[in-house]
């Protein structure tokens, strides 16, 4: 064998013990193993952690403040009333906004009609009306937007 290959050989050899030893190692301290990982976090849309997620966040949160008891619960509950009066001010935004730009769009297009055909401002809706779904794409790794 020549050393050039004995090199790739020995260099390889070593990175896999490195590799499988480390794998090893860090599972032994602890965190890879399925009863380290606990139930998978229960997220969903809006709808905040789950309940033992919640309570740990809660613990956390009342001695970070040094709430006492009778304080948690009002508190508690008026944090909650703030991320759902936040959350819905931001999704009435959210729609106005939305409706300000179609409002805008049609009046685009309405002094558009005098300047192109029926079959050009159908093409032009299919990529820049604020419903277009290739209005929401994001750029392809060439930088275009999709067509």
């Amino acid at each position: 064998m020549k050393s050039k290959t004995k090199a790739i050989l020995a260099y390889t050899a070593i990175f896999v013990i490195a590799f499988i030893s480390g794998f090893l190692a860090s599972r032994s301290i602890g965190g890879w193993g399925p009863e380290h990982r606990g139930e998978p976090r229960g997220w969903e849309r809006g709808g905040g952690p789950g309940p033992e997620m919640r309570e740990r966040m809660e613990q956390r949160l009342s001695r970070y403040l040094e709430l006492e008891e009778a304080q948690e619960e009002p508190f508690f509950e008026s944090m909650e009333e703030y991320r759902v009066d936040v959350g819905q001010a931001m999704r009435e935004r959210r729609m106005a906004e939305h409706q300000l730009i179609r409002e805008y769009y049609e009046s685009f297009r309405s002094d558009l009609t005098g300047i192109l055909d029926s079959v050009q401002l159908q093409k032009m809706d299919s990529r820049f009306h604020p419903d277009s779904v290739r209005q929401h794409r994001s750029p392809n790794r060439y930088g275009e937007r999709g067509r």
